[in-house]
């Protein structure tokens, strides 16, 4: 009885998650790209998706379109990261690399100054530790890098640096 649940819960799993695509339901029309490659730029997700769109704009973390079958419609902005393949309507294809795996510095940076703040100068490398953790933090989203989770163990041992020189000596 539990492996008939077991397989029934592994086939509904795969059914939703190829009956979904990265924004919504997938509009088979919108999203065959034979049925307008023509006229409209091909984007391929790495999910297995594609997309009929007129792409506008490609940033350094964002690819900006319009769908093909509504070129006045809302612009459409998503994480190049969730790209792999752009094929425009001239023929010619672009493979998207994205700059994921690059390790955000300051994140090192702070967390140095938070061990640091263990040995010496607890205060003050522990208020450095805290504050550029946080930055590293933010700069980790903004920008897709690596590094958040050793920004908040950065926090993390500033926090410890402080609360240490506080307990110990005063």
């Amino acid at each position: 009885m539990k492996s008939i649940k077991l397989i029934s819960f592994i086939i509904s799993f795969i059914f939703i998650n190829t009956a979904f695509s990265a924004e919504g339901i997938i509009n088979k029309t919108d999203c065959n790209p034979q049925v307008v490659s023509d006229t409209c730029d091909v984007i391929y997700f790495k999910n297995g998706t594609t997309q009929n769109a007129k792409i506008i704009e490609i940033t350094e973390t964002e690819i900006k379109y319009k769908y093909c079958n509504n070129p006045n419609g809302p612009l459409i902005t998503i994480f190049k990261h969730k790209v792999y393949k752009i094929s425009y309507k001239n023929g010619e294809s672009e493979f998207i690399e994205t700059t994921k795996n690059k390790f955000e510095a300051l994140s090192i940076i702070s967390f140095i100054a938070g061990l640091g703040g263990l040995f010496y100068f607890g205060i003050i490398l522990g208020v450095a530790s805290i504050i550029l953790g946080k930055i590293a933090i933010d700069k980790t989203k903004k920008n897709y890098k690596r590094g958040r989770k050793l920004a908040i163990a950065s926090i993390i041992i500033g926090a410890i640096d402080i609360i240490g020189v506080i307990v110990f000596f005063l």
